[in-house]
Formats: structure tokens, sequence, C-alpha cells
């Protein structure tokens, strides 16, 4: 609360990037930051969450790159980063989480479990949501079917969300 009074700190939503969910804003009163999660400014935020945001130093801001780019069968070494970015815009990191905007989505199972067969990852339909990690005891019942799944909780160390 400090932080916010000072200045320091400011209230927004988080506005995911349809075309690339690894970007979005953050929408406040102070205007648009941009945050990349390829550097961990959602800080598991999902889109539609209203957070709290700390600005970055300009030194530290992003440009955002837009669409994906789908790369097959070449060499990373080879890939010009700085091709097709725009100049630096003002960015944030997520520094809280104040109301989750949190609900039921539909997904579908696209891989096979890996290791244990008792957790799955489902991908949304919305891409501007993460995969969600369930637990089941029969996941070949789910295959090529259409899920309604809800986040649980995300745990720190967790690259994806948990859900039911």
């Amino acid at each position: 609360k400090i932080g916010i009074r000072n200045g320091l700190l400011i209230k927004g939503k988080l506005d995911v990037m349809k075309e690339n969910a690894k970007e979005g804003f953050a929408l406040t009163s102070k205007g648009r930051f941009f945050l990349n999660d390829r550097e961990g400014h959602f800080n598991r935020a999902l889109h539609q969450d209203f957070v709290i945001v700390k600005p970055l130093p300009e030194n530290q801001w992003g440009s955002p790159v837009g669409r994906r780019r789908l790369i097959h069968n070449i060499n990373t070494e080879d890939l010009d980063e700085s091709e097709n970015v725009g100049p630096p815009v003002p960015s944030a990191v997520v520094v809280a989480i104040t109301n989750q905007s949190r609900r039921i989505y539909v997904a579908t199972l696209v891989d096979k479990p890996t290791l244990d067969e008792r957790v799955i990852n489902v991908v949304p339909m919305d891409p501007r949501i993460p995969k969600i990690r369930i637990q089941t005891k029969n996941w070949q019942k789910f295959q090529n079917k259409r899920l309604l799944v809800e986040i649980d909780n995300w745990d720190k160390n967790s690259t994806y969300p948990h859900g039911h």
C-alpha cells in the first residue's frame, strides 16, 4: 500500500496479447506498461487478472515482438532477434495479483503424459492461457474431448498452474 501511495507501484489489469501469449500490457491509470513473460514479468498472473506492477527503469524497457514466429528446422544462432522489433516502450513487472480472473476454461488433451501417468497437461482453447496441469486416474478417456477445466492454484516453482 505504501508503494502505491508513493507512486512506486501501480494498480492495473493484465491484458495478454492474443497473437503472442508471452507478451501483454498492464492497463493502468498512468498508461500502458509492456510486460514480457519471457523475462518473467507476468509472475504467474493470467489474462484479465487485476495486478500491481512496478515500472522498470528506462534501460530495462522491452520491445513488443507481436506475432509469434514459428520456426522449424533452422539454426537458432542464425536468428537476428532485433529483426521486426520496434523501439523500447515503458515496461513493468507484476509484483502482486490483487484479484484473480480465474474461471472455467475449455481445454483439450494434446500431449500424452510422460513420466507420471496420473498428471496431464491440457491446452486451453484461449491461447492467452497457459497449459493447465490436472490429475486423473485414466487420462485415455480425455483424448479427443473438450474439457472444462478450472485453475486452482499456481505454485511458485511450477511451470504451469494446477487445476481440476
